[in-house]
This record gives structure tokens, C-alpha cells and sequence, in this order.
């Protein structure tokens, strides 16, 4: 597997394939591998292969994984697909999903990051437009998105 980009977190990584993959390795404590379990661990990359009551999981351009600001080791996993819609699953969502589900509603066009602030998820446009949460308690409300920074 060719790799386009990766980022590491707290004792799990997660990557996105030259195919558009998302792929995941390390502690599973809180779902972060996003397999639909909790517990154990992947000591090689596992392909994040469905999202919740979805189709396979593909077409990610970026994926990022948001720890906990408060140092514990729970963490979020955010992804950007191709069609410009932020997933997330793991520990510090609202619902605590251990399989992709769709964040914040409505595709934002243009997007080529996926980026955290504190474990919020933060967006990054090809024009430059910063796109973040409402508020610091975006973990509990990750929605809506919208323009904080021109």
C-alpha cells in the first residue's frame, strides 16, 4: 500500500492510501481504529473498511487523529473524503462511535486539510478559508461548521 499522508496520536496511527483507504494501527482503547470494536490492538495497519449504516469508507483525501486536550489518552480520528464531508469516529464524540459517521452535515467545497484545535476539527480550503466549530465544546457539538478566519 502506497501512502498519501498520516498523522499520529496517542499509541494509534492512521494514514490514507495512494487509493483513497484509510488505514489505522496501535491501541484500540476507545474505537480509534475505527473496526466497530473497542479493545485490543492492531500491530499492523487495518483498513477502515465501512461507515456507520454506510457504504464502504473510501474516497478519503486526509485524515487526522485529535487527542483529547485534557492529555488523556482518548482520541477523535477525523477524515476528509473526496466529496468534501468531514467523518469522524472514537472516543471524544458525542456518541462515541467506533466506525465513521458523517460530522457536521452539508459537503464544504474546496477542501484539501483536515486540521485540529484543541481536538476540534478544523478545515482548511484551497483559498485559504479557515472553517472550525461554534465553540470549545466541540466534541459534544461538532455541529454546524462554519467560516472563522478569511
Amino acid at each position: 500500500v502506497s501512502i498519501r499522508t498520516l498523522d499520529a496520536g496517542h499509541y494509534s496511527t492512521c494514514a490514507v492510501s495512494d487509493a483513497g483507504e484509510a488505514w489505522c494501527w496501535g491501541l484500540n482503547d476507545n474505537g480509534m481504529l475505527g473496526q466497530g470494536t473497542e479493545g485490543g490492538a492492531a500491530f499492523v495497519p487495518t483498513r477502515v473498511v465501512h461507515a456507520w449504516e454506510g457504504p464502504a469508507f473510501d474516497a478519503v483525501t486526509d485524515v487526522i487523529m485529535a487527542a483529547d486536550y485534557s492529555g488523556n489518552p482518548y482520541q477523535d480520528v477525523y477524515a476528509l473524503r473526496a466529496d468534501g464531508t468531514l467523518w469522524g469516529w472514537a472516543a471524544a464524540t458525542a456518541t462515541s462511535v467506533p466506525v465513521p459517521f458523517l460530522l457536521g452535515g452539508e459537503p464544504v467545497s474546496g477542501v484539501w486539510r483536515v486540521g485540529t484545535n484543541q481536538g476540534c476539527p478544523t478545515l482548511i480550503r484551497r483559498d485559504g478559508l479557515v472553517i472550525g466549530p461554534t465553540n470549545s465544546l466541540c466534541s459534544a457539538n461538532l455541529d454546524p461548521i462554519f467560516p472563522i478566519c478569511p
